[in-house]
């Protein structure tokens, strides 16, 4: 589900001080167009990364993390994030930000070598 407004905030206003000191990666926000307002106030060079894979291999490893954890998966629902996300990705274009989009289909150790910080 996607965050209420004042989480969204109170988050939003964290991870802007936190960026100021450190790069860091935060996993499913904005998760909602109406987020990207409390994010308008970071620096510039705040950037919106897309992770994203196949359907084939996202339904496998959603259903294998379900089976793992208490996480639990049904194949045949749509999360409301998953129902946002291209409204919510263009609202970050619109806004400024840089939208790069990050092919995750490959295994773990392929992707390691792409990454330099």
């Amino acid at each position: 589900t996607c965050f209420l407004p004042q989480t969204a905030e109170l988050l939003a206003n964290y991870l802007i001080e936190l960026s100021k000191k450190k790069i860091i990666s935060v996993d499913g926000f904005p998760s909602d167009p109406s987020h990207i307002k409390y994010l308008q106030t970071a620096a510039t060079d705040l950037q919106i990364c897309h992770v994203f894979v196949d359907e084939t291999t996202r339904q496998n490893r959603l259903i294998t993390r379900g089976e793992q954890t208490k996480r639990k998966w049904n194949p045949n629902s749509q999360s409301e994030r998953d129902l946002k996300l291209n409204a919510t990705l263009q609202a970050c274009r619109d806004a400024g930000f840089k939208v790069s989009q990050f092919d995750n289909t490959a295994p773990l150790d392929s992707l390691i070598s792409r990454f330099s910080i």
